[in-house]
């Protein structure tokens, strides 16, 4: 249909011959590249390879000269990066783009490989049109690289896959053993487009086999369509070029209906332009990958990685994008330089000088200078903007102005310093002339939604001056405006202040970051608090007052009033219900019935259900909350909010303190991960933390995964313990679960050890 540009690269090898040019990478826009992979597979120096191909080809270095893809010269390195040598955060890059032009170009972000990183590949997974899996010829597919697969499968999102260093891993049997090993992976063997060549009087890993067409090439002369090659393949060389060109088919046909047809109609020759055809489909789907063959550090094979991502990365995933955020435009999405502009803000970065910058993929249309635009976020709130300029990543991690932004394109607009934080789901940047109404978000974003934890801690304040104390919350927060990974909150209930992180690394990257940027020396951690709960075992009625000035002074149907205070009295009685239900309230506007007694002034109504709520929060033993009951105000009389909120509480306490209550705690959902010959280790240390295992599972290439439902009480220590079990090798993340009753033991357990209260006497 005219919506779908998902079309074919090419026309057919004749076609292409005769016009001497192929389509345009720009034709359907750039792309924004998740790179992924393993620490020490080569993300990085893929990604500064592909930098290279952005500079116009004389001003860059030769290829497989020690000055090409040089990280130092391309790439941004965070001191913690580079004592450790690897990458702790997601970084931006955009392809240079010369003169004023559209011409397409790609916007990578190259991720951190480390486990306790593994959100911020999500993020950036989430933010991409799709992803390069870059895996090492060396090391092959271990566990670390199948989580980056996992990851990638879990977002949705295509992927093409890059075998780096094969200059250093180059036999036949080699190459054949790492697509055994992705296709015991993925489940269906790549898509090889380009392959090592071999043959004699050329030096190992110096090129590579166009598996299509046949010919080979070398380094930064790769190409879908070869118009200058090294030659054909030959000999032993050629009847492998068949071999990978019949896996190439058989695998498309393993999951397309179309590519098993031709398959059987062509008798197995069927033709390149059925091939591609297919390809397009699959990858789009996500049902297989595309590989390249090449390495990073010499530029073999980076160009035909180029040019794979632009053809066969689908662009059109604008549509998508806006029903997970539960916003549908009222007219269709056009792909076209022509559309009215519309983008899609998913992150926030400060500028230079304290600029709040968003991160926007243009979804479609051109963005221009001066034009009137509006940020809608998914709450409804909409500001309008008109940048005079906007300005896309460039090399080192710079900032460059932006003279325009097309389709594909990734670009940072300013808006104003006290407009509303970023939702979430992000928020759209549009043309005026955009009209969008909302509609119920996809199911996708509702799982995505689900916080999963790894550590959380308390900030312990104990000796510390009131100076320090805000000097160190001023500073987390300045951390936060850039790591999106970090979460500060303030517990109501217990005072605390909490920090979430990914795991040890994380804390110990933002340790790092107050010392050096802030001179702060300390993050004082301790244990947080666990939020119990409790509920009633059976029924319990009170009446609760409000006294004036001391004394209460009613009687039933009069209000009494003395120096301008009036009193108020209520009545409710509290049952249990079922678990999970909350809290319910009968008559929580006041409208009790008149032959129970009492009467609540319309206006005073609404602090009737705010007294209940208020007195329900910390009503348990040691001022726990109480929930999952039914409460029904029997009789109340007030003309003032404040005084009739104030008498509900007390009878709400009163009620609460009548009767025998049930100790509730939050359970969680756990799934560890951790190499087989460590996980009998690691389930017996689950099961003596009180946990009901659910069963064991294969996960990645030597690991096992267990998942379990554990008290959230015995995951204190356990961020530790598991490292010190699996050597470093595991890792874990829980998910909210619900609560679960207590026995009386452990009841008087909690109480006195934990929260240093006695256990009441009904409940004895």
């Amino acid at each position: 249909g005219p919506q779908d540009l998902v079309r074919m690269v090419h026309t057919s090898a004749s076609s292409r011959a005769a016009s001497g040019h192929g389509r345009s990478a720009g034709e359907d826009g750039g792309r924004v590249v998740a790179v992924v992979g393993p620490d020490g597979a080569g993300k990085s120096k893929v990604c500064a390879a592909l930098l290279e191909l952005g500079l116009p080809a004389e001003s860059r270095p030769k290829a497989a000269s020690p000055d090409f893809a040089q990280k130092d010269r391309l790439l941004e390195w965070e001191p913690a990066e580079v004592r450790r040598n690897f990458s702790c955060y997601s970084h931006i890059y955009s392809q240079d783009r010369p003169g004023d032009g559209m011409r397409a170009r790609l916007h990578l972000i190259d991720t951190p490989g480390h486990v306790d990183r593994a959100p911020l590949v999500e993020r950036a997974l989430c933010a991409a049109h799709g992803a390069v899996l870059v895996v090492s010829a060396r090391r092959g597919v271990d566990a670390a690289c199948g989580r980056s697969f996992a990851a990638v499968e879990r977002e949705g999102k295509p992927a093409v896959v890059f075998l780096n260093g094969v200059d250093e891993a180059d036999d036949m049997e080699h190459f054949d053993a790492a697509l055994d090993a992705l296709e015991k992976r993925l489940g269906v063997r790549p898509v090889v487009l380009f392959a090592p060549a071999h043959f004699s009087g050329k030096a190992e890993g110096s090129h590579l086999l166009n598996v299509l067409d046949g010919s080979i090439c070398s380094a930064l002369g790769c190409s879908l369509v070869s118009q200058v090659s090294d030659g054909k393949a030959a000999g032993e060389l050629a009847t492998w070029a068949r071999k990978l060109r019949e896996q190439q088919i058989e695998s498309l046909a393993a999951v397309d209906d179309e590519m098993m047809e031709a398959f059987i109609e062509f008798d197995g020759e069927v033709p390149r332009i059925m091939i591609e055809a297919a390809l397009h489909r699959a990858v789009a789907a996500g049902k297989v990958a595309p590989l390249v063959a090449g390495s990073a550090k010499s530029g073999l094979g980076v160009d035909a990685l180029q040019e794979v991502l632009h053809s066969f990365l689908p662009a059109n995933d604008g549509a998508q994008i806006l029903q997970e955020m539960g916003i549908s435009p009222v007219s269709e999405i056009g792909f076209s330089p022509r559309s009215a502009f519309l983008g899609w803000a998913f992150a926030e970065r400060p500028g230079r000088e304290g600029e709040r910058l968003l991160e926007v993929r243009v979804l479609d249309g051109t963005w221009q200078q001066g034009q009137a635009l509006k940020v809608i976020s998914t709450d409804g709130e909409t500001v309008k903007i008109a940048p005079s300029r906007v300005f896309s990543h460039g090399l080192r991690g710079s900032i460059l102005s932006a003279l325009s932004a097309g389709h594909g394109d990734l670009v940072l607009v300013p808006i104003p310093a006290d407009m509303g934080p970023l939702g979430a789901k992000g928020a759209l940047v549009a043309d005026k002339e955009w009209a969008f109404e909302r509609v119920a978000p996809s199911k996708k974003n509702s799982e995505q939604d689900a916080k999963r934890d790894h550590c959380v801690y308390a900030l312990d304040f104990e000796g510390m001056s009131a100076k320090a104390r805000v000097d160190l919350l001023e500073s987390l927060r300045e951390i936060l405006k850039e790591d999106d990974g970090l979460r500060l909150e303030e517990n109501t209930r217990t005072g605390e202040t909490r920090l979430h992180f990914m795991g040890d690394l994380h804390i110990e990257l933002v340790r790092e970051r107050l010392a050096q940027e802030f001179k702060i020396l300390k993050l004082p951690l301790c244990a947080a608090q666990v939020d119990y709960q409790a509920t009633l075992r059976r029924p319990g009625k009170a009446m609760g007052t409000h006294a004036t000035n001391g004394k209460v002074r009613m009687r039933k149907g009069i209000i009494h009033q003395s120096n301008g205070k009036q009193d108020a009295w209520a009545k409710v009685e509290i049952s249990p219900s079922h678990r999970g239900t909350g809290i319910s309230i009968e008559d929580p506007v006041g409208e009790v019935d008149p032959t129970r007694g009492g009467k609540v002034a319309p206006g005073a109504s609404p602090g009737l259900e705010r007294g209940i709520l208020q007195g329900l929060s910390s009503a348990g033993p040691a001022g726990i909350p109480i929930t999952d009951v039914v409460v029904q105000v029997l009789e109340a009389e007030a003309k003032d909010q404040e005084a009739v909120a104030a008498a509900a509480a007390n009878a709400v306490k009163k009620a609460v303190d009548s009767t025998a209550f049930m100790m509730l705690e939050p359970m969680v959902h756990v799934e560890v991960d951790a190499p087989k010959e460590m996980m009998e280790s690691v389930v017996e240390d689950l099961e003596h933390r009180h946990a009901e295992v659910w069963g064991v599972r294969p996960s990645e290439e030597g690991t096992e995964a267990v998942e379990a439902e554990v008290p959230l009480r015995e995951l204190k220590n356990y961020p530790g313990q598991l490292k010190k079990m699996t050597r470093g090798e595991g890792f874990f993340s829980y998910q909210a679960q619900g609560y679960r009753e207590v026995s009386l033991q452990l009841e008087r357990q909690i109480l006195e050890k934990e929260l240093c209260a006695a256990t009441p006497a009904q409940n004895h």
